[in-house]
């Protein structure tokens, strides 16, 4: 029989394993679609996959916020932990990065 006490701690496990599944899923999650809209691009980005994890995009639907600037061109990435991952790379990362997504 559940008792109070018990709904309680089933309801907080439950939340618990809900954002541990988010964090594993992460940026890796090909499937998954971003529920929230997203902020039109200035520019049109050169890539049309993420140099980072590979992941095909539509240079024209990248936010904003998804952008940086390497060597005069805008760059896209697929979600918000690459363009971190990115800024800690070298220009010569960078460069081998954005070779990677043309072939």
């Amino acid at each position: 029989m559940f008792t109070k006490r018990n709904h309680v701690m089933l309801l907080a496990l439950f939340v618990v394993g809900a954002f541990g599944v988010g964090l594993l899923v992460g940026c890796g999650d090909k499937g998954a679609k971003s529920t929230e809209a997203k902020a039109p691009a200035t520019e049109v980005v050169i890539n049309s996959a993420c140099p980072m994890m590979g992941t095909a995009m539509d240079p024209a639907k990248v936010s904003a916020d998804l952008t940086r600037e390497f060597k005069g061109k805008k760059i896209g990435f697929c979600c918000a932990k690459c363009p971190v991952a990115w800024d800690k790379l070298s220009d010569e990362e960078k460069d081998a990065k954005l070779a990677e997504t043309e072939s």
